[in-house]
């Protein structure tokens, strides 16, 4: 078995692209250890269906390219990001995510200079998956995600515009997954499932100024400090089931 790249180089190289198609992750683990200079990863999979054996990004990358590397480009096959694959991964800007179901725990915590996450597919996001990323201006949680772990996007120092269209069974609430996220300007809740918005979730928002939960129409709960210390100077509530707004006014 061989795989597109050599193994065990001398780090010179800083663009790798690997082929993974029909290897187990273990195997296509192995591929860039000797890499320590990466500034440009590409892994492909040609394989379909049943034939495809590794979702998951396979890591193992060398420590050093976690001041190097910059681009990731991933097989559409990869769904799974694990366990702090990209932590602190400071110099990456971009990775395409799309496809991508299932974030571990601090799967990106730190990976301050990313720019843009795309959650399309989103299922899962682990407890601090997305926290410290300072370049991040808009997010949106789409419909599909179904777990949330805690202070999921803390941290997210520009994060302007955020999203939320949670919208299935599983999730019924929006959780403290925005810890002091302070540049927050503008909240859009879009739901037919989400019940609740829980204590402190967008505490601490001191810049938001507009709150718009007029499309969260199962939403009847807000809980104590959900916006507290923010001076939001517009929002709506037409359409919701609240019947106590205390915790918003």
């Amino acid at each position: 078995e061989s795989l597109t790249g050599a193994k065990n180089v001398t780090g010179l190289t800083t663009s790798l692209s690997i082929d993974i198609s029909n290897f187990s992750a273990a195997l296509a683990k192995e591929a860039y250890d000797g890499f320590t200079k990466l500034e440009s990863l590409t892994i492909t999979d040609t394989t379909t269906g049943d034939a495809v054996k590794t979702t998951e990004f396979p890591g193992g990358l060398n420590a050093a390219t976690k001041t190097t590397l910059k681009t990731v480009t991933l097989s559409n096959n990869i769904t799974t990001i694990p366990e702090s694959a990209f932590a602190a991964y400071s110099a990456l800007t971009t990775i395409n995510l799309a496809k991508v179901k299932t974030y571990g725990n601090y799967a990106f915590s730190g990976a301050i200079k990313l720019t843009a996450i795309d959650l399309t597919a989103a299922e899962t996001i682990g407890a601090e998956a997305f926290a410290w990323l300072a370049e991040v201006q808009t997010l949106t949680i789409p419909a599909t995600v179904k777990s949330v772990g805690a202070d999921a996007f803390k941290k997210m120092a520009k994060l302007k515009t955020l999203s939320i269209n949670i919208s299935n069974d599983n999730l019924k609430e929006v959780g403290a997954w925005f810890s002091d996220d302070a540049a927050i300007e503008s909240i859009t809740i879009e739901s037919a499932k989400l019940t609740k918005i829980a204590a402190n979730a967008f505490k601490d928002a001191a810049k938001l100024t507009t709150i718009d939960l007029s499309k969260a129409t199962a939403l009847n709960t807000v809980e104590a400090n959900a916006f507290a210390d923010n001076e939001y100077t517009s929002i709506k509530l037409a359409g919701t089931k609240l019947t106590d707004i205390s915790n918003i006014i």
